[in-house]
């Protein structure tokens, strides 16, 4: 009796994960605009501030002040479901907000940007409100012994949705030109963000059908307001949480300032765009699913320090491109490229291998570092430290942007490009993750089961995985095969 028991309750919690990672990627369709490159390329067209630009993902961030606050309230609805629901459904229906700028008021786009930059603020109130509620109702539903792996897996097909919505936006806004361009408008923008919205809306419609699940820690935060200093006295739980809030940081720090520089300095469509995006999201996708199994193996703090080492040194390429274009053989089939195009995608996919492991850790350790009697203060208290430590981010991005280029640096890099703002970004981000970040990782206690990170470097010499060898193998026979116009 018992044995049927579980096996009905393993049916019912695989079928509820299984209509979460469904919504989620609706959800992460409707997210690769809101904060991916359609609205940051709206800003910019109606403003062309990289301050705007910032602030917007700025409020975003601040916004994880309402965390806290919202988890309390939540205590006091016997459903978090519909509490979580009221908050979720008012944040999608307001990213309709850009649609109503568009046609109301598209002869004055300075003051629309001001205004759409004032309701999607109060959007990211409501998300940021409801985000901490989800993630504990999730850790309450997702048996421990398989986080790390449904986390990867959600993750590669969250991100492939993500990618798909990212190639299809860069599309349609080529098609539709913006209004900056000779007979542009802003009709391109009109219908991503209206597509956008509604598959933001059937996301938490979805959603709500994942059943609810009892929570685990009874005691109310209100009747006892000392939970609320227990995870940060967690040196552990404190240690993670600062170590990816710099990291989240350094992230802002860049942004999307990478990719107005391409558009800027090399004349990149928003189609290549994408495609740059898309790269770093397809590696994402793909190993999702092995880095899930590889973070059970090593654990995710080793997994952590190794792949923060690793981003920034990937970044370099930044500092070796060049206006040129390439022509490229695919079995006979000839294509051409601007080189900054491709070399910038083969450093995004290299990076989104261990961007996606990144983000499995940081679920799995949110739960598993905070004890259960306090795991949802926990989690909204981790996500608000990591908000607002990272909302300077995209001000002091867009605060750099600004300045160098009124005022660029007289010097040439090798292949011949000035120096410019993406390159300060670059070192400053650099910098706060290795000063940062990974000594704070580095804090966290090893548990039993994990691999010190100079034992897991030595497997990785000692045995290459033969997946990275294949890669290395096809870029060589790639390589051969690209000749300069």
């Amino acid at each position: 009796m018992t044995s049927d028991k579980n096996t009905t309750e393993a049916k019912d919690i695989k079928k509820s994960l299984f209509t979460s990672t469904l919504a989620g990627m609706l959800g992460m369709a409707w997210f690769a605009v809101a904060y991916g490159i359609p609205t940051t390329m709206l800003f910019e067209s109606m403003t062309g501030s990289g301050i705007m630009i910032g602030l917007f993902t700025t409020f975003h961030q601040l916004a994880s002040i309402f965390q806290i606050p919202s988890v309390i309230v939540s205590e006091h609805f016997k459903s978090r479901k519909k509490y979580w629901g009221v908050l979720s459904m008012t944040n999608r229906i307001l990213w309709f907000s850009p649609v109503i700028m568009i046609l109301c008021m598209w002869n004055r786009p300075n003051l629309a940007a001001i205004i759409l930059l004032l309701i999607l603020g109060v959007s990211a109130g409501f998300g940021q409100a409801a985000t901490p509620v989800w993630l504990h109702w999730m850790s309450d539903l997702i048996p421990e012994k398989i986080s790390e792996r449904y986390w990867g897996v959600r993750q590669s097909f969250t991100i492939l949705a993500f990618l798909l919505a990212t190639m299809a936006s860069g599309i349609v806004l080529d098609i539709f030109p913006s209004p900056e361009k000779t007979g542009g408008s802003y009709t391109g923008f009109l219908i991503v963000f209206f597509v956008a919205a509604m598959f933001g809306v059937f996301d938490i419609v979805l959603h709500l059908k994942v059943p609810d699940v009892k929570r685990i820690s009874s005691d109310k935060i209100s009747e006892n307001f000392g939970k609320l200093l227990l995870p940060m006295k967690n040196s552990d739980f404190k240690n993670m949480t600062l170590a990816y809030a710099f990291w989240y940081l350094a992230l802002c720090i860049i942004g999307h300032f990478g990719l107005i520089y391409l558009k800027r300095n090399f004349n990149v469509n928003y189609t290549q765009i994408a495609i740059i995006s898309a790269s770093g999201l397809l590696s994402m996708a793909i190993f999702g699913f092995i880095n899930g199994r590889l973070i059970e193996k090593i654990g995710a703090r080793t997994y952590f320090c190794i792949a923060l080492f690793v981003i920034p040194l990937l970044w370099i390429v930044w500092f070796f491109l060049r206006d040129e274009t390439v022509r490229m053989n695919f079995g006979g089939f000839l294509f051409e490229a601007q080189e900054c195009v491709v070399v910038v995608c083969a450093a995004s996919f290299a990076m989104g291998v261990f961007a996606s492991g990144i983000g499995v850790c940081q679920f799995h350790m949110t739960n598993f570092l905070a004890e259960k009697e306090w795991r949802g203060i926990g989690i909204a208290e981790h996500w608000t430290i990591v908000g607002l430590i990272a909302a300077g981010g995209p001000f002091i991005g867009g605060a750099i942007t600004d300045y160098f280029t009124k005022f660029p640096i007289e010097a040439v890099l090798p292949f011949g490009q000035s120096i410019s703002y993406v390159h300060i970004l670059i070192v400053v981000a650099a910098l706060i993750i290795w000063v940062l970040s990974i000594p704070l990782m580095l804090k966290v206690e090893l548990k039993k089961d994990e691999v010190s990170i100079p034992k897991a470097v030595s497997i990785a010499c000692i045995y290459p995985l033969r997946g990275i060898s294949i890669i290395y193998n096809m870029s060589i026979n790639i390589g051969s095969i690209i000749s300069r116009k």
